[in-house]
């Protein structure tokens, strides 16, 4: 959760501030830039954390605490760039091709907007409909959680059909997709 709210925090700032006076189309381009930028350093994090793991193969568990800690902190700085890439793309893609009825409004209104607020409005707009979109996706994926496991619970049937397809489920899990499950099952 304090991850997620840092990273909405460093989005809307960089939306914010990197849309200043300029128009939509450099502000949007400067945002590209930086999630191109912020894409090469997930990369090399990401060819970081294959190098450690491979190490961290050939060392004993008794030895393994500092470059465990390592992986744990790779990990943690992808996932966080994978986040902000995400939601940077979304934001741009959300301002350019309006599809939420706040952005539609902004969209028609910007035109006759002072131009140094134009941009900031628009992104602004693009952030908000994309945050709550995301909200309602993880607020139904939650209750499809939920009522599964409820229905595993009270259904011993429903319960061995999955626990005996758990390998094909979790081969098509995402891993955000099971850290998620996880943690809104009663497991």
């Amino acid at each position: 959760m304090k991850r997620t709210i840092i990273t909405i925090l460093t989005i809307a700032v960089v939306v914010l501030t990197q849309s200043g006076c300029a128009s939509l189309d450099e502000s949007i381009a400067r945002i590209e830039s930086m999630t191109q930028s912020a894409q090469t350093t997930r990369d090399s994090s990401r060819s970081k954390l294959d190098e450690l793991e491979l190490l961290r193969e050939s060392i004993p568990d008794s030895e393994s605490g500092p470059i465990d800690s390592d992986i744990a902190q790779l990990r943690a700085q992808i996932s966080i760039l994978d986040s902000a890439i995400l939601q940077a793309q979304q934001t741009m893609d959300e301002a350019q091709n309006p599809s939420d009825a706040l952005t539609i409004a902004v969209d028609s209104i910007s035109p006759w907007v002072p131009a140094p607020i134009q941009a900031p409005l628009v992104l602004g707009a693009a952030l908000i409909a994309t945050l709550t979109r995301s909200g309602a996706l993880k607020k139904s994926a939650r209750s499809i959680v939920e009522s599964i496991d409820l229905a595993m619970r009270t259904d011993p049937v429903m319960r061995s059909a999955i626990e005996s397809n758990a390998n094909t489920i979790r081969t098509i899990q995402t891993p955000h997709a099971r850290k998620l499950v996880n943690q809104w099952t009663s497991r």
